[in-house]
């Protein structure tokens, strides 16, 4: 896909493609999603979830990477409270990523929540995709920005992955 195509709209950004871009590994498409979010040729929309949890991952990849970590990363973190506290850059510099590509994020409200059986029975989606999806639906929202296969087989919506 062109990534003029994409001008004007708008398009969800799931945890995973936050994830290769911030570590290196996506595609030139994600790279032109991003760039053209910064500047504001499109827009880029995420929930407080996929935050919490992009936030929550590039916590332990780069405790990984800095304390030379592997495997049970939290458990490691969990047993010196200062390395933790260390690592509050890793959260300020993810924080002021997404400011920087003026993304929007969407707090997940009760209705949306109470919504997820209903999701789970007509698409088969679980936990947080069958929230995103809900968000995507109540917004009118065609793209995803995701390598998360599940999205595949929903036709109402566009799955542009980060990764080919």
């Amino acid at each position: 896909m062109e990534i003029k195509s994409l001008h004007g709209k708008k398009i969800m950004v799931d945890t995973n493609a936050f994830i290769y871009y911030l570590t290196g590994q996506c595609n030139k498409l994600t790279v032109e999603i991003f760039e053209a979010g910064v500047l504001k040729k499109l827009k880029l929309i995420t929930t407080t979830r996929i935050i919490d949890e992009l936030l929550f991952k590039m916590f332990l990849i780069k405790a990984g990477e800095i304390y030379g970590f592997e495997g049970k990363i939290l458990e490691k973190l969990k047993k010196d409270i200062k390395k933790i506290k260390n690592l509050a850059n890793v959260c300020r510099n993810v924080l002021k990523f997404i400011e920087i590509l003026d993304v929007n994020i969407i707090e997940i409200k009760r209705n949306t929540i109470f919504a997820v059986p209903e999701i789970i029975s007509e698409y088969g989606l679980i936990g947080n995709d069958a929230i995103t999806f809900k968000i995507m639906k109540e917004r009118n929202l065609k793209y995803i920005l995701t390598a998360d296969e599940d999205f595949r087989n929903i036709k109402e919506i566009v799955v542009l992955n980060p990764l080919n």
